[in-house]
Protein backbone atom coordinates (compact mmCIF):
# COMPACT_ATOMS: atom_id res chain seq x y z
CA UNK A 1 0.00 0.00 0.00
CA UNK A 2 1.29 3.57 -0.47
CA UNK A 3 1.42 4.20 3.11
CA UNK A 4 2.53 8.14 3.07
CA UNK A 5 0.08 8.50 1.06
CA UNK A 6 -2.57 7.07 2.67
CA UNK A 7 -1.53 9.06 6.05
CA UNK A 8 -1.05 12.07 3.76
CA UNK A 9 -5.03 12.00 3.09
CA UNK A 10 -6.38 10.43 6.08
CA UNK A 11 -4.33 12.04 8.72
CA UNK A 12 -7.56 14.66 9.22
CA UNK A 13 -9.89 12.07 9.54
CA UNK A 14 -11.74 11.58 13.00
CA UNK A 15 -11.66 8.17 12.43
CA UNK A 16 -8.06 7.53 11.56
CA UNK A 17 -5.80 7.72 14.95
CA UNK A 18 -2.19 7.13 13.90
CA UNK A 19 -1.72 3.67 13.78
CA UNK A 20 1.69 1.76 15.26
CA UNK A 21 5.00 2.33 13.35
CA UNK A 22 4.94 0.16 10.25
CA UNK A 23 7.49 -2.50 10.46
CA UNK A 24 10.03 -2.73 7.62
CA UNK A 25 9.38 -6.58 6.38
CA UNK A 26 11.70 -6.60 3.80
CA UNK A 27 12.16 -6.16 -0.42
CA UNK A 28 10.60 -2.66 0.41
CA UNK A 29 7.49 -3.77 1.88
CA UNK A 30 5.93 -2.50 5.34
CA UNK A 31 3.66 -4.32 7.95
CA UNK A 32 0.84 -1.63 8.95
CA UNK A 33 -1.61 -2.89 11.68
CA UNK A 34 -4.79 -1.13 11.85
CA UNK A 35 -8.19 -1.10 14.22
CA UNK A 36 -10.88 -1.26 12.70
CA UNK A 37 -11.56 2.80 13.45
CA UNK A 38 -8.59 3.26 11.67
CA UNK A 39 -9.45 1.15 8.58
CA UNK A 40 -12.66 2.70 8.65
CA UNK A 41 -10.76 6.19 8.40
CA UNK A 42 -8.66 4.79 5.35
CA UNK A 43 -11.98 4.10 3.76
CA UNK A 44 -13.54 7.40 4.17
CA UNK A 45 -10.13 9.21 3.28
CA UNK A 46 -10.18 7.82 -0.26
CA UNK A 47 -13.50 7.85 -0.80
CA UNK A 48 -13.50 11.72 -0.06
CA UNK A 49 -9.82 12.00 -2.10
CA UNK A 50 -11.34 10.70 -5.40
CA UNK A 51 -14.08 13.44 -6.17
CA UNK A 52 -11.53 16.18 -5.60
CA UNK A 53 -9.25 15.31 -7.45
CA UNK A 54 -10.87 14.29 -10.68
CA UNK A 55 -12.59 17.57 -10.99
CA UNK A 56 -12.46 18.71 -15.49
CA UNK A 57 -10.59 15.77 -16.20
CA UNK A 58 -7.27 17.09 -14.16
CA UNK A 59 -5.60 14.49 -12.42
CA UNK A 60 -2.02 14.07 -10.77
CA UNK A 61 -2.50 10.31 -10.25
CA UNK A 62 -4.17 10.65 -6.91
CA UNK A 63 -7.56 10.31 -8.12
CA UNK A 64 -6.21 6.83 -9.63
CA UNK A 65 -4.61 5.73 -6.61
CA UNK A 66 -7.20 6.63 -4.04
CA UNK A 67 -9.58 4.45 -6.16
CA UNK A 68 -7.70 1.37 -6.13
CA UNK A 69 -6.73 1.38 -1.79
CA UNK A 70 -10.61 2.05 -1.74
CA UNK A 71 -11.42 -1.00 -3.89
CA UNK A 72 -9.16 -3.36 -2.84
CA UNK A 73 -9.62 -2.86 1.28
CA UNK A 74 -13.63 -2.74 0.52
CA UNK A 75 -13.60 -5.53 -1.45
CA UNK A 76 -11.30 -7.36 1.02
CA UNK A 77 -13.88 -6.54 3.90
CA UNK A 78 -16.67 -7.72 1.85
CA UNK A 79 -15.25 -11.00 1.09
CA UNK A 80 -13.49 -12.27 4.41
CA UNK A 81 -15.01 -14.59 6.51
CA UNK A 82 -16.11 -13.53 10.24
CA UNK A 83 -16.40 -16.51 11.80
CA UNK A 84 -12.56 -16.87 11.50
CA UNK A 85 -9.95 -15.61 14.51
CA UNK A 86 -6.85 -14.75 12.02
CA UNK A 87 -7.09 -10.87 11.10
CA UNK A 88 -8.01 -9.69 7.46
CA UNK A 89 -4.87 -9.31 5.84
CA UNK A 90 -4.89 -6.78 2.80
CA UNK A 91 -1.91 -7.29 0.23
CA UNK A 92 -1.41 -3.75 -1.04
CA UNK A 93 1.55 -5.42 -3.93
CA UNK A 94 0.71 -6.00 -7.23
CA UNK A 95 4.20 -7.90 -7.63
CA UNK A 96 2.95 -10.98 -5.76
CA UNK A 97 1.66 -13.42 -7.15
CA UNK A 98 -0.91 -15.89 -5.84
CA UNK A 99 -0.05 -18.41 -3.16
CA UNK A 100 3.39 -16.27 -2.26
CA UNK A 101 3.72 -16.66 1.20
CA UNK A 102 4.16 -13.16 2.97
CA UNK A 103 6.55 -13.15 6.12
CA UNK A 104 4.60 -13.28 9.33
Amino acid sequence: MPWNFVQEHATDISHFPAPASPCEEGQDRLRIVLSGRSVIGVLIAMRETQPKNAKYGEDDGTWALSGAVYRRLAHDLATTSRSDTEPLTVVFDDGINEGTELPS
